[in-house]
């Protein structure tokens, strides 16, 4: 199996893992993921969302920003951004 291919499966468990509120395990397999530098707005979006879901918001704020430093128009990471500062008011 390719690396992009084994890339892509961790990514989808991470989710799945997300989905079953496994978020260290999710976690690590994002790290890991960002270390490599593949699917980079996706698993800080998705990093993000761990870090909601733990209240660790600020963390949450910075991994968006990276996100959308490399896609702007990225409308999850906008959505969950948005989310936090109205939240934060």
């Amino acid at each position: 199996m390719s690396n992009k291919n084994q890339n892509e499966l961790d990514f989808n468990e991470s989710l799945e893992l997300i989905k079953k509120n496994k978020i260290e395990d999710a976690e690590e397999i994002l790290e890991r993921l960002k270390n490599k530098r593949v699917f980079e707005v996706e698993v800080f979006t998705y990093l993000a969302v761990c870090k909601i879901k733990k209240e660790q918001k600020i963390k949450a704020t910075e991994l968006l920003n990276k996100a959308l430093e490399i896609s702007p128009d990225h409308e999850f990471a906008n959505l969950n951004l948005g989310l936090i500062l109205f939240e934060e008011k």
